[in-house]
Formats: structure tokens, C-alpha cells, sequence
């Protein structure tokens, strides 16, 4: 067994691999445990090496693989009852986690374990008042996993206190770095590792601050959602139906503290959402919000009972050609064409048939006047792809 940690290889065995760790709590490391007769190990186990050889230099973060059936004892220490068995260990804790056959996911989940805890403990030390840390800008996966590693690679070397990052939804793809709240420097070249890394060391940031000079910029009317989280799932489903009423932004770890202190609200009180009026500099100042729904309702705003679902193009099979405003309770259907339609197809074709059995001349007749049908019914508009 390899591990890949500290810049350099480590060979352990069953006698030396919990020393190790224990010596090393400080960092997070990611282990694969694995047994060579299991398809899916054999399948995976190749993905994991070339995963732990990407992070091979890294100083923050180790990647190693056990194998259950020469180390039987050891995986059942471990509580390894399947296979294969990711297990995550930091400061004494140990996570088991089953992760999917794919690359992408096993190189993303490894940026997860490095952001968790590497990345984020960089917001508590930007939010003590050291605001020049620049943000990244890229689509919100699972859009662009292959960009986001790209982005994750190309600074990984660098000095990470200067480094963070932002996800906004945007496609197709772009890249950029925010770092003021009016002001994006964005990245045309093509996105290779030496591009972003190049587009990071040349360029000179300023301090990243929030003014209500620069919110008044967004519009007369602003929607300001303010939380620590950055899941922006429900944000994304109801930005779309809110915008054409008033301007938009979600204040989310980056740049905080400091929309906090314009509106006199405590951290404790998030999630928060504050509508400003920039003519007249009235804030009305929601706390403690359960969901965008309740923010509409309070602030008067006008949300459709039919609202899109940001998933159902993401999960939509091949097949599947019905699109989000056609769903059958959608009042863009004319349902009762619809059934007409299908009505005179399904009568048409009884007809056609008993007639065919009986006679000739109405089987001439009744040919004409069917593909006469068909070609009318051809021209109505059918909710369904033919």
C-alpha cells in the first residue's frame, strides 16, 4: 500500500497504517479500502491511484488504499463490512462513504475533503476584516465539475490564503474572478491549468468591500438574501420568477459580514432577506426566513403556484421529450384539444378498418377522406412530440 501525503510517498502495511494516522490527524485523509475479487474495486481502484497521484504533491490532503483481503483484521478495525469503503479521518473522526464508478466524482469529492478542511476556514479568517481574498466565479455543478477541477488544480500551489470561492449558475460555461462587488475580471482564453494559473498571478485585486452606494447601483427595488450556506438550490428555483420584480443577489459567506452591518443584522438572525428601496433608502428587514416562499408572500411579491424545478432538466432522460412548461396541469396545454385530437385519430382508424373488410369503393372512399384527416389533424399543435 502507497499513501500519497506530505508531498511524498509513504509505504504502509496492517502494522503501521493507524500509527501513522494518528500521527497525522491534523491532515484529512481520504482511503479507499478494497478487496481484489469485487468488480466494481476493479473498476474503481485504478480511478482512486490516478485520483491520489493528481493530489500527489499536496501538502494539506493524503490519499491511501487498503486491501481487505491481505489485511482482513485491519479492515474489520476500521468497520469495513463493503466493498469498496471510502473512509474519510480527520482529528480522530472517521466517515465511511460510498461514492459512485466515475473520475470526476472521485476527483470532486477529494476537492470536498480539501475545501471542508482547508478552504473554509479561510471565511472565518476573511470575515475578521481581512477582506483581499478574490473569489472564483464558475458554473454551479454539476454543470462543470471538469472546470471546477481545472480552477481547484491551477491554484492548488499557490498561496490559498489569497484564494476563494464563489459559485454562481451561468451557462455556458465562463470563469472569473470577483473581486469587488461591481467590479469581475473575467478569464476569455480557453481554460487549461496554465491559463488560470496565469490569469491568477497577473492580476492585481482590490479589497473586496460592500457598500449601499454600489447596491444602489442594482436597481430602484433589491432583494438582498443574506446566510451562510452555500447551497443555492432554492435560490436558483425562484430567482427566475422574482426578478422581473425587483433586482436580486445572495450574500452568501463571501463578503457577509460586511452586508450584515448595513442593515444592523446579527448572524444569529440568518438566514435573513431585506428588501431595499434605493430611492428612498427604506430597508424592510425579514429574520430567521424559512424559504423563499415566505420571503414572497411577506414582501408582497407574486410567485406562479407552477414553479420550475431546477432538476428536471438535469435529470431528464433522452427520451423524455416533455419540457418543463408542459406538464399536464399547466394552463399553456389545451388539454381538451389534446383528447379531440387523439379522438379522431383512434375513430378514424375503427372506421377505416370495417369499411376496408366490407367493400371496395368504400375502402377507395374512405382512404381519400382519411388522409385528408390526418393532414388537418397534422396541422393542430399536440402537446407531445409525434
Amino acid at each position: 500500500m502507497i499513501l500519497f501525503t506530505l508531498g511524498f510517498r509513504v509505504y504502509l502495511n496492517e502494522s503501521n497504517i493507524t500509527e501513522y494516522l494518528n500521527k497525522h490527524t491534523d491532515i484529512p485523509h481520504l482511503g479507499m479500502f478494497f478487496s481484489p475479487w469485487c468488480h466494481h474495486c476493479q473498476e474503481q481502484h485504478p480511478k482512486f491511484l490516478k485520483v491520489s497521484e493528481y493530489f500527489e504533491n499536496d501538502t494539506k490532503i493524503g490519499f491511501y488504499d487498503f486491501n481487505c483481503e491481505k489485511y482482513h483484521e485491519k479492515c474489520s478495525e476500521f468497520s469495513v463490512n463493503a466493498y469498496p469503503t471510502y473512509i474519510t479521518t480527520y482529528n480522530g473522526t472517521k466517515v465511511p462513504d460510498h461514492m459512485k464508478n466515475d473520475i470526476d466524482y472521485l476527483f470532486n469529492h477529494g476537492f470536498t475533503i480539501y475545501e471542508k478542511y482547508v478552504f473554509n476556514p479561510l471565511i472565518e479568517y476573511q470575515n475578521e476584516g481581512i477582506r483581499k481574498i478574490p473569489s472564483f466565479l464558475f458554473n454551479y455543478p454539476p454543470y462543470s465539475y471538469n472546470l471546477l477541477n481545472k480552477v481547484r488544480f491551477a491554484i492548488r500551489n499557490l498561496d490559498v490564503s489569497k484564494y476563494n470561492f464563489y459559485i454562481n449558475r451561468t451557462k455556458p460555461e465562463n470563469i472569473s474572478f470577483q473581486t469587488d462587488f461591481d467590479n469581475i475580471i473575467y478569464l476569455t482564453e480557453n481554460y487549461t491549468v496554465d491559463s488560470i494559473r496565469n490569469f491568477v498571478e497577473s492580476n492585481n485585486f482590490t479589497e473586496f468591500n460592500i457598500t449601499l452606494e454600489k447596491i444602489k447601483k442594482l436597481g430602484p427595488k433589491i432583494l438582498i438574501y443574506i446566510s451562510t450556506s452555500t447551497d443555492y438550490t432554492e435560490f436558483n428555483k425562484y430567482y427566475p420568477l422574482l426578478s422581473p420584480q425587483c433586482r436580486m443577489f445572495h450574500s452568501s459567506a463571501f463578503g457577509t459580514d460586511q452586508v450584515l452591518k448595513l442593515f444592523n443584522l446579527a448572524e444569529g438572525k440568518l438566514p435573513a432577506a431585506v428588501l431595499y428601496e434605493s430611492e428612498s433608502n427604506k430597508s424592510t428587514i425579514l429574520e430567521n426566513v424559512d424559504g423563499f416562499l415566505s420571503i414572497a408572500d411577506k414582501f408582497g411579491f407574486y410567485i406562479p403556484k407552477q414553479t420550475p424545478s431546477p432538476s428536471l432538466s438535469l435529470n431528464r432522460t433522452p427520451k423524455q421529450t416533455i419540457s418543463p412548461s408542459m406538464t399536464p396541469n399547466s394552463p399553456d396545454i389545451n388539454t381538451n384539444n389534446y383528447h379531440i385530437n387523439y379522438g379522431i385519430y383512434i375513430i378514424a382508424a375503427l372506421v377505416f378498418y370495417f369499411a376496408f373488410v366490407h367493400s371496395k369503393k368504400i375502402r377507395a372512399l374512405i382512404r381519400m377522406y382519411f388522409k385528408k384527416l390526418m393532414y388537418l389533424c397534422s396541422k393542430e399543435t399536440l402537446p407531445y412530440n409525434r
